[in-house]
C-alpha cells in the first residue's frame, strides 16, 4: 500500500503502552530529581565518556552531568510524538485488512523502544554520578553489548511479528 494511499486509523493507546509511558517518563522525572539532589555532593569534574571497555576517556565540568536527563527527555518526548502518527510509518506488508493490527505492532515497538531508551540514559546517569563520587572506575565492558542486543533484539522481535501480520 503507498504512503498516500495509507489509512488513518484513530486506535487509542493499549494498556501495556500507557504503563510503560508513565513507568518511564517516571524514572525520567526521577533521575532528574536525583540529579538535583546529588548535585551539591559532586566534584567539579565527571566522566563524560567512556571507551568500549568501560573506561572512562573524557572528563567535563560537573554540569555535563544534566546531558543524559536531557537527552533522554530529548528521546521520549520525539518518541511519543512519533507514535501519534504510525501510518507514516514504513511497512512492507501493509493492507487495508492488517493495517490496524500493524499500526498497533508498530507504535507498540515505538513504545517499548522510547522505554528503552529512556532506561539506559537513566542508568548512565546513575553510573556517571557513582564513579564521579569515586564509588565505581567504569561502567563495565558489559553493558553497552547488553543494551545493544536489547535494544536490536525488539526490534527483530517486532519485525518478526509484523511479517507474521498479514
Amino acid at each position: 500500500m503507498e504512503p498516500l494511499n495509507r489509512p488513518k486509523l484513530t486506535i487509542p493507546k493499549t494498556s501495556i503502552e500507557k504503563s510503560i509511558d508513565i513507568l518511564s517518563l517516571s524514572i525520567l522525572i526521577m533521575s532528574i530529581v536525583f540529579v538535583f539532589i546529588v548535585w551539591s555532593s559532586l566534584p567539579s569534574e565527571i566522566p563524560i565518556h567512556f571507551n568500549l571497555k568501560g573506561e572512562v576517556d573524557r572528563w567535563g565540568g560537573k554540569e555535563g552531568i544534566w546531558l543524559l536527563p536531557a537527552i533522554g527527555l530529548l528521546i521520549w518526548i520525539s518518541l511519543t510524538i512519533l507514535e501519534k502518527y504510525p501510518h507514516k510509518y514504513n511497512f512492507f506488508n501493509l493492507t487495508p485488512k492488517n493495517a490496524r493490527k500493524q499500526y498497533i505492532n508498530a507504535r507498540l515497538l515505538v513504545n517499548i523502544l522510547k522505554g528503552e531508551c529512556v532506561f539506559i540514559f537513566v542508568f548512565f546517569t546513575g553510573q556517571s554520578v557513582n564513579i564521579a563520587n569515586g564509588n565505581s572506575f567504569g561502567i563495565g565492558f558489559w553493558e553497552l553489548p547488553v543494551f545493544l542486543f536489547i535494544v536490536f533484539g525488539t526490534i527483530f522481535v517486532f519485525i518478526f511479528r509484523s511479517v507474521k501480520l498479514k
